[in-house]
């Protein structure tokens, strides 16, 4: 992997694992709700980067591992490719063989080699960022508490059930809990024909509750998903000169919907430049550095100001 893609790979993989009480240097991310799954499965992909990153993420799993829901995790698994599929077998393979949580496991695959023992990690619970996991202490893990998560950073805006459709859970699960949280007068609902949106209906009430106001909303599944595009586009590097264009024209398409997503600046048109790959990989690293530090930069010893 070239190095420039490498290094914002992995300074964001660390700064959002820090962030869920990981020993680390940097956290950029205090003021962004932590999706704990998304951040799992990114971190899994870049085991082979950073040894250091890999043995931390072994030892947040078998620590907290359980606090994670298997089925989301097996959601984002099936709908992501075959190197993240791969990656997250090796580490899930790798937890259960040193007495962890039983962790989802799409392909056949052998535990991680040279892992260490795993030290002691506390759960900084208290941090803002956490508001999902606390979520889930209130309601239990699963897609009621992430539901709740994604209407309470939402606020007032509508949101419907197709708009949830990625974070991992079945449409019929994510629509069963939504008519649950309507009919108990948790949200509200409006209807327009067979169209249903939904908003909290107290959601000042809700983040007071698990202190939760105030954060900015970052979409990590999109984030997980550009840098699985990114590695692919990478992977073309040992490719032939023309058939690497080729290729990389080919993917443009899927990084231009990523970058809508996270609402970053469009990749670069490559249909019949010379240099698409090249142009491709330098929009990816900055587009992943800027995901990494648009918010509060706080260098710290893993410590809460």
């Amino acid at each position: 992997m070239g190095s420039d893609l490498r290094d914002a790979f992995v300074d964001l993989a660390w700064s959002l694992l820090t962030e869920l009480g990981v020993p680390g240097l940097v956290r950029r991310h205090q003021a962004v709700a932590i999706d704990p799954e998304p951040v799992v499965l990114l971190a899994s992909l870049l085991v082979e980067e950073d040894a250091r990153l890999r043995d931390q993420l072994l030892s947040w799993l078998l620590q907290h591992g359980t606090l994670l829901s298997v089925s989301r995790l097996g959601g984002l698994l099936k709908a992501g490719g075959p190197t993240l599929q791969a990656r997250f077998s090796e580490v899930a393979q790798t937890v259960r063989a040193t007495g962890g949580p039983r962790l989802p496991s799409p392909t056949e695959a052998v535990a991680l080699a040279g892992s260490p023992e795993p030290k002691s990690m506390s759960l900084p619970l208290g941090r803002p960022s956490l508001v999902r996991l606390r979520l889930r202490a209130l309601c239990g893990v699963g897609a009621r508490a992430d539901v709740l998560a994604e209407l309470l950073l939402r606020g007032d805006r509508w949101t419907r059930t197709v708009d949830l459709a990625d974070i991992g859970y079945s449409k019929r699960s994510v629509a069963s809990v939504l008519s649950e949280l309507a009919e108990a007068s948790v949200v509200e609902r409006v209807s327009q024909g067979n169209a249903h949106r939904f908003r909290l209906g107290r959601p000042d009430a809700l983040a007071e509750l698990v202190a939760g106001a105030g954060l900015e909303r970052l979409e990590q599944v999109a984030v997980l998903r550009l840098v699985e595009a990114l590695l692919d586009v990478d992977g073309l590097r040992a490719l032939p000169g023309v058939v690497r264009r080729v290729e990389a024209t080919k993917r443009q398409a899927r990084l231009s919907t990523l970058a809508m997503q996270l609402d970053l600046g469009a990749p670069p048109p490559v249909r019949g430049v010379e240099e698409a790959w090249e142009l491709l990989v330098g929009w990816g690293a900055d587009s992943v550095r800027e995901v990494g530090g648009r918010t509060r930069d706080s260098n710290s010893e893993n410590i809460d100001q």
